[in-house]
């Protein structure tokens, strides 16, 4: 939609004046601002979030490779089954975003 068409959506008219223009016009830049200005905060936010992924990645995969488990018997009470799992979905979601 643009700046007119909103105006006449907001109005019921379309701008008549000058003044009216240049309102529908700043109104146009404004959005189109907010929007990159929006687009980068998230961008930065997407990375942030990735790299503390790569980092529980990495923990986790650490923390499998010690291999120091002293659980009594078949089961895992220190939560290594959970923890392989979660490092695999991790992994899978790292991909994929690799892969979009």
């Amino acid at each position: 939609m643009s700046a007119r068409e909103y105006w006449k959506s907001r109005f019921d008219e379309y701008p008549q004046n000058d003044a009216e223009k240049l309102a529908a016009a700043m109104m146009a830049e404004y959005a189109r601002d907010r929007t990159e200005r929006l687009q980068v905060e998230q961008s930065a936010r997407i990375r942030e979030l990735e790299g503390a992924l790569e980092q529980g990645v990495d923990a986790v995969s650490t923390w499998l490779q010690m291999d120091e488990c002293d659980c009594p018997g078949e089961g895992h009470i220190c939560g290594r089954p959970l923890r392989e799992r979660q490092l695999e979905q991790m992994r899978e979601t790292l991909n994929e975003k690799e892969q979009s």
